[in-house]
């Protein structure tokens, strides 16, 4: 993954989950940690879990800011001009 994305502008990863609740889908910082390693500009994280809610997902969009300052979590409408 990380030698497909490499010094990419934008990668959208699937990100539904906590380390703790890992289940078939990557964490949060499962995606950081790829695009760290690839040099990735901007990570936008996707694939929510439906039982996080707004409160959740915006204490895990800070907390991977802090980490990823370019990250965010996609959301309706949201748009990128490449």
């Amino acid at each position: 993954m990380v030698d497909f994305c490499k010094n990419a502008d934008l990668l959208i990863h699937d990100a539904q989950y906590t380390d703790e609740e890992l289940e078939l889908h990557s964490s949060f910082n499962q995606a950081m940690t790829t695009a760290e390693k690839a040099n990735v500009k901007n990570l936008v994280l996707t694939h929510h879990d439906p039982s996080h809610d707004d409160i959740f997902s915006g204490n895990i969009e800070k907390m991977c800011q802090n980490r990823f300052p370019s990250c965010q979590l996609a959301k309706e409408s949201l748009e990128f001009t490449l």
